[in-house]
C-alpha cells in the first residue's frame, strides 16, 4: 500500500507557552533536531527559534510522532515533557501550511505585523539548506512564505501600522521617565534588536547612549551610526551604575547581568532608580534583581502585555492580511496536490510494468501470461481490502473507477 509524505509543524509560541519552557528550548540544537527528525523517516526540516517561538516544520513518511518529538525536545532541552504537552501544538497537512505563512506574514507574532519574523524564516531556510535538511517541499514551501510576507507587507497597512518589540521597549521607557532626553541609556548587544532600539531612542529624543558588546567591531559599528559611546564589555558592570535604562539583546545563553552586578551598580547610584528591559531569548537579566528595591526587569511576556493593547488598531490590517494568506494557501495546497497525484501515476506505472516485465521474462503461452499479470496486478490491492485497510471512502472510490471505466 502507497504512503504518501506528510508535513507537519510542531511548535510553542509567545501567547501559549511559558517564557521559561521557551527559553529552555533556544538552547536546543537545531541540527541535533534535525537528525533526530532523519532518523525517524522526515527527509525535510527546518527548525525556527526566535524570542517568541520554537518550530520545527517537517515533510517525511510519518507526521512527526508528535509524542516522540516531545519527549526527545524535552531531552534537550533538560525540561519535563509533560510541560511542554501542555503548551505545544502540532499541525499537518493544510493547516501547517496556514500556520507557517501566518507566521511569515507576522500574523502570529507577539507584535503583529513586526519585520523582524520574516527575515528570521529566512535565515532559518538557508541553514536547513545549507546542512542539506531541505528538499523540494520545504523549497516550495519557504519560498511561498516569503512571498506572502512580502505580499502582506507591501499589499495591506499592516506593516504601517506595526510597532517591533524595541519600540514596545522604549516607549515602556518614555511611560516611566517621561521625557527621555536626560537620561543614560546602556544597549547590551549589537545586533537587529538594539539597532532598532537605537533608531527608537533617538528619535525620543535620547542623547547619551553606551553600546556593549562581545565584538568591540560591532559595538563601534553600531555606535558609529548613532552617535553612540562604546563600552568595553569587561566594563560592563561599571557602566551599569551610569545609565538610567539598559536595553538587552543578546546571544547568550547565560545571564549577562547578574543580581550581584545590578546590586553594585545600585550602590554606586546611591539607590536611583534603574530600569532592565530584557529583549533576549534566552533571557539576558537575572530575573531576580526584580526583588531589589528601585530596580525593573521587564522581559519580554511583559513587553508582549504592553503591545497587545496597541492590537486593535491593526484588526483591518490584519483581516486583510489572512485573506493574502488564504489565497497563497490555496495555491500551494493546488501545487501539493499536483505533486503527490503524478508521484501516485509514478509508481503505478513502475508498479504495473515491473509485472509485465516479470510475466514476460516466463515465456509463457498468452492465456498464461495474461492470467499470471491480471494475479500480480490484482495481488496487492486485493490484500489491501481484505485486510481491511481501505476507509469506505477510498475503497468506494476504487469500485467507481473500476466499475465506470468505459474504455474497454
Amino acid at each position: 500500500m502507497m504512503t504518501q509524505p506528510n508535513s507537519f509543524v510542531w511548535g510553542v509560541q509567545h501567547d501559549t507557552c511559558p517564557l521559561e519552557l521557551r527559553e529552555a528550548l533556544a538552547k536546543v540544537s537545531s541540527d541535533d533536531v534535525s537528525h533526530h527528525l532523519k532518523n525517524l523517516g522526515i527527509e525535510e526540516s527546518m527548525v525556527l527559534s526566535t524570542c517568541n517561538r520554537f518550530e520545527v516544520y517537517g515533510h517525511g513518511l510519518n507526521d512527526g510522532h508528535s509524542d516522540a518529538l516531545t519527549y526527545r525536545l524535552a531531552d534537550m532541552a533538560g525540561i519535563k515533557a509533560q510541560d511542554l504537552q501542555h503548551h505545544m501544538f502540532h499541525k499537518t497537512g493544510l493547516k501547517m501550511v496556514r500556520h507557517g505563512f501566518g507566521v511569515a506574514a507576522s500574523l502570529n507574532s507577539m507584535v503583529v505585523g513586526e519585520p523582524q519574523i520574516l527575515g528570521q524564516m529566512k535565515q532559518a531556510y538557508k541553514t536547513s539548506l545549507d546542512k542539506g535538511f531541505a528538499g523540494p517541499f520545504l523549497d516550495r514551501f519557504a519560498s511561498t512564505a516569503f512571498k506572502v510576507g512580502k505580499r502582506v507587507r507591501t499589499e495591506t497597512a499592516i506593516a504601517r501600522e506595526a510597532v517591533s518589540v524595541a519600540s514596545v521597549a522604549v516607549r515602556l521607557a518614555e511611560n516611566i521617565y517621561g521625557s527621555m532626553k536626560n537620561t543614560t541609556v546602556l544597549l547590551i548587544g549589537a545586533g537587529e534588536m538594539c539597532e532598532n532600539a537605537a533608531q527608537h531612542l533617538k528619535a525620543a529624543g535620547v542623547t547619551d547612549i553606551l553600546v556593549c558588546n562581545r565584538s568591540p567591531e560591532r559595538a563601534q559599528n553600531l555606535a558609529t551610526r548613532f552617535d553612540a559611546n562604546v563600552i568595553a564589555f569587561d566594563d560592563m558592570a561599571e557602566a551599569l551604575s551610569r545609565a538610567d535604562i539598559v536595553l538587552t539583546s543578546t546571544g547568550s545563553k547565560t545571564y549577562v547581568v547578574s543580581a550581584e552586578m545590578a546590586h553594585a551598580a545600585m550602590v554606586k547610584r546611591n539607590q536611583q532608580p534603574l530600569l532592565f528591559v530584557d529583549m533576549a531569548m534566552p533571557r539576558d537579566v537575572d530575573p531576580m534583581i526584580h526583588e531589589q528595591e528601585n530596580c525593573y526587569v521587564y522581559d519580554l511576556d511583559s513587553l508582549g502585555q504592553l503591545a497587545a493593547k496597541a492590537q486593535k488598531k491593526r484588526n483591518q490590517a490584519k483581516v486583510e492580511a489572512e485573506a493574502i494568506v488564504d489565497q497563497e494557501v490555496g495555491v500551494f495546497m493546488q501545487w501539493l496536490t499536483a505533486r503527490q497525484q503524478s508521484n501516485t501515476i509514478k509508481v503505478l506505472r513502475e508498479y504495473f510494468y515491473q509485472a509485465r516485465e516479470d510475466v514476460l521474462s516466463k515465456n509463457l503461452d498468452a492465456e498464461e501470461a495474461t492470467r499470471l499479470l491480471v494475479n500480480k496486478l490484482l495481488h496487492a490491492p486485493v490484500s489491501a481490502v481484505r485486510r481491511g485497510e481501505l476507509d469506505k471512502q477510498t475503497a468506494a472510490a476504487l469500485e467507481d473507477i473500476f466499475t465506470n471505466d468505459t474504455n474497454f
